[in-house]
């Protein structure tokens, strides 16, 4: 299979410790508390899915197939780019997570969000099947990556 281009952004801290590892994994350290539950069930979906090692205590890496905003970024950042097989990511539709991210306590413990008064959003819903085929433009993808070896890495630039 092909590799293909992909973007992420992470604390310069994170690449820091992935040039010293050779490897990129998420970190907890560097994850809103409100967002732990949401995050925690994203990683229970990639290990369901194959897309992480079952005993894996790592957190994803998330990734795109194009260039992100970092203005959306307030801390030291470096935007990677890297090369990867598009099979070994666990793929979200985007602006769907953000409706997670921004649910309430109660809602992250049941894994559905009521969106305006009568629309029952389940969390399931946000998962793209990588066999499903081309998506609708109108929707971004996300990309979620167990980790990113160095020699992945393309190129970085500091943000």
């Amino acid at each position: 299979m092909p590799t293909e281009r992909f973007y992420t952004i992470q604390h310069v801290n994170a690449w820091r410790v992935a040039q010293s590892t050779g490897i990129l994994t998420g970190n907890p350290t560097f994850i809103d508390p409100h967002f732990i539950r949401p995050y925690q069930w994203i990683r229970k979906q990639m290990q369901l899915h194959h897309r992480m090692g079952k005993h894996s205590t790592g957190y994803p890496v998330w990734a795109w197939d194009f260039v992100p905003t970092p203005e959306m970024y307030t801390t030291p950042c470096v935007l990677i780019e890297f090369n990867a097989h598009p099979e070994n990511a666990f793929i979200t539709l985007f602006e769907e997570w953000h409706i997670i991210l921004n649910a309430t306590e109660t809602e992250h413990q049941n894994e559905q969000t009521l969106i305006g008064n009568t629309i029952l959003f389940k969390w399931k819903e946000i998962i793209v099947p990588l066999a499903s085929g081309p998506t609708p433009a109108d929707q971004l993808l996300q990309y979620s990556f167990e980790k990113i070896t160095i020699d992945q890495v393309v190129s970085t630039t500091l943000l």
